[in-house]
């Protein structure tokens, strides 16, 4: 399926994200030809992710009917968490606030909403790496 959205990690710039239209997400670093890690939306097609400019382990992505909020540190399995889109709304855009614990997320209906997140952890640039050597010490087993 379609890719819908990369984007580089800011904590680690050989590591990135990539979406698409199966649902799925990818976590890829640069030297790898296969992802590293691979994630499901349970919501359709992801159309945009963002990593936290905060936290080196979460990220958000959105599909039409909802916004998903990632940490590595909690789950590969599942969001920790998600914000349904208002009835008749699609959400088209994703962003961080840089500043404070936000996200701001457009929709198809031109408007753009400030979500304030909470019990997020303080990561830091180093946990990235630590998520990534314990799943690639998984894949071994």
């Amino acid at each position: 399926c379609p890719v819908n959205c990369i984007t580089w990690c800011p904590h680690h710039p050989d590591v990135f994200l990539s979406c698409s239209s199966d649902s799925t997400i990818q976590l890829w670093k640069q030297d790898c030809l296969s992802p590293l890690l691979s994630f499901t939306s349970n919501h359709g097609a992801v159309r945009e992710l963002r990593w936290s400019p905060k936290q080196a382990t979460v990220f958000g992505a959105v599909n039409d009917g909802q916004i998903e909020i990632w940490d590595l540190n909690s789950s590969f399995l599942d969001p920790v968490i998600v914000q349904p889109a208002a009835p008749g709304l699609k959400i088209t855009s994703l962003l961080f606030a840089s500043l404070t614990d936000c996200v701001v997320v457009g929709d198809s209906c031109g408007q753009v909403t400030v979500y304030q997140l909470h019990n997020l952890p303080v990561g830091g640039q180093g946990d990235l790496l630590k998520v990534l050597h314990c799943s690639a010490s998984s894949k071994e087993l």
